[in-house]
């Protein structure tokens, strides 16, 4: 349907008188074919950048998908990213589109011998250390079965290079149909009047500074930190949340919809010291609150206290209310309201509001539920103590850890891990010597728990 339309209007096109000399557009479709079969017309064709850059990237996600293979969406951002710059870089230059081709393979796995300087820090800088920014753990990949299956995708790429030295875009006829969309004709007695072409004016350099903008390095680096972060949170909502939406999904008959919780704040208190034996935990927990409780008018909390029985640990925080306190709360607590503070037996302390509050307390209490079941790590040797407690705080135990780790592998413990919660911090850590030693480790002990 695609090619009999472009064949029409070429033939219109032609016998209007237009000349034509290429086209642009993307390789799904056989139209040159049929204009040289049908119209004995020979004409140049221009691939469509973006088009290219989007199949490359269908045929990695394919690759993503197969069992056994190591390829994260992180790394097939970045070697899009990559494929875009070298298409940038290299119009009109074949060979060196070909070399550069070549090279962006093997620079993913530290083996720079077919760099050029202009593209590769390695090249720039022999002597100095460098480091993948862009990569998993900002270092360079290992697996030799995935370095063969990549570089037979590029090889026809590879083999094709003199194609990509002249690539289109199909922006321009975008806007020239949006233009020939919003434009008014002025034959039918409509508009452009007075009103019309000062706002398109005003559009117009709108578009402009924002267009200047988009090309600054700040904003480029900007675009790409935070395309980064949304795939890492996309990423750790598939493993979180399990399947959603697919198709036949419906049909099957054990589907996994656990989902996990999200993440609980860490907030800003002693750790509790964790007692080795099968004992509950007794904590006692005291609250101050604005007044007691009369009729449907509940109180608000003005401080929560806890003490665990065994390790003798204590939390206590003042909590801002947003309801006064009675005369008689103030005479039984101390507990004062001055301004947005609070001041107990005239001594300021510092209070916090009711949600920041529990948030803390709540990652206080998991962090204690989940870390026995995470015994098994420290034991052997997967993580220390201190990881295993970040770990238990954000409200991940044994369980679900395994069962993000059936969803999505490698990829999806360190989505979770490194994702933000809602104080902008990461749910267990994003320090990369602790992602670089953790992660794996604990993608092996799982898989032999399968």
């Amino acid at each position: 349907m695609e090619s009999v339309s472009g064949e029409k209007g070429v033939k219109e096109l032609l016998e209007e008188g237009t000349p034509i000399e290429y086209l642009e557009g993307d390789g799904d479709n056989t139209l040159i074919a049929r204009l040289k079969s049908n119209l004995n017309l020979t004409m140049k064709k221009r691939f469509d950048r973006n088009h290219v850059v989007k199949n490359i990237g269908k045929r990695l996600y394919m690759l993503h998908g197969e069992k056994g293979v190591k390829l994260s969406k992180n790394v097939i951002v970045h070697i899009q990213k990559c494929l875009k710059y070298v298409f940038a870089k290299n119009q009109s230059d074949d060979t060196g589109m070909k070399e550069n081709l070549r090279a962006i393979i093997p620079h993913q796995f530290g083996d720079h011998s077919l760099c050029q300087p202009r593209f590769c820090g390695y090249k720039r800088k022999p002597g100095s250390l460098y480091s993948h920014r862009s990569l998993p753990y900002k270092a360079p990949l290992k697996d030799n079965n995935l370095r063969s299956r990549l570089e037979s995708i590029f090889q026809p790429i590879i083999s094709n290079a003199e194609q990509y030295s002249d690539l289109g875009s199909s922006q321009q006829c975008e806007h020239a149909n949006r233009e020939v969309h919003y434009s008014a004709h002025t034959k039918a007695g409509l508009s452009p009047g007075v009103h019309t072409i000062r706002y398109a004016e005003k559009c117009a350099k709108s578009r402009k500074r924002s267009s200047d903008l988009s090309q600054l390095p700040s904003t480029k680096r900007r675009r790409l930190i935070l395309k980064q972060e949304r795939a890492t949170t996309q990423g750790a909502q598939e493993a979180l949340e399990g399947v959603s939406y697919q198709s036949g999904i419906g049909h099957e008959q054990d589907i996994d919809i656990e989902k996990i919780p999200d993440a609980v704040p860490r907030g800003d208190f002693k750790l509790v010291t964790y007692i080795q034996h099968d004992k509950p935990t007794l904590v006692m927990v005291d609250l101050e609150t604005t007044d007691l409780i009369r009729g449907s008018i509940i109180p608000h909390i003005t401080q929560i206290s806890a003490v665990d029985y065994d390790s003798g640990d204590t939390f206590d925080q003042y909590v801002v209310p947003k309801m006064p306190i009675t005369t008689t709360a103030q005479q039984v607590t101390g507990i004062v309201i001055c301004g947005s503070n609070l001041t107990v037996n005239g001594s300021p302390v510092q209070s916090l509001p009711i949600k920041e509050t529990l948030e803390r307390f709540l990652f206080h209490r998991e962090k204690a539920r989940n870390i026995r079941s995470l015994d098994v790590l420290i034991s052997s040797s997967v993580c220390k103590a201190a990881t295993a407690k970040n770990i238990a705080g954000s409200g991940l135990n044994l369980s679900r850890l395994q069962r993000i780790y059936s969803r999505d592998g490698e990829d999806g413990l360190q989505n979770t891990f490194t994702v933000k919660n809602s104080e902008g911090q990461p749910r267990v850590t994003s320090s990369k010597r602790v992602l670089e030693t953790v992660i794996p480790k604990l993608a092996d002990f799982l898989k032999k728990r399968e």
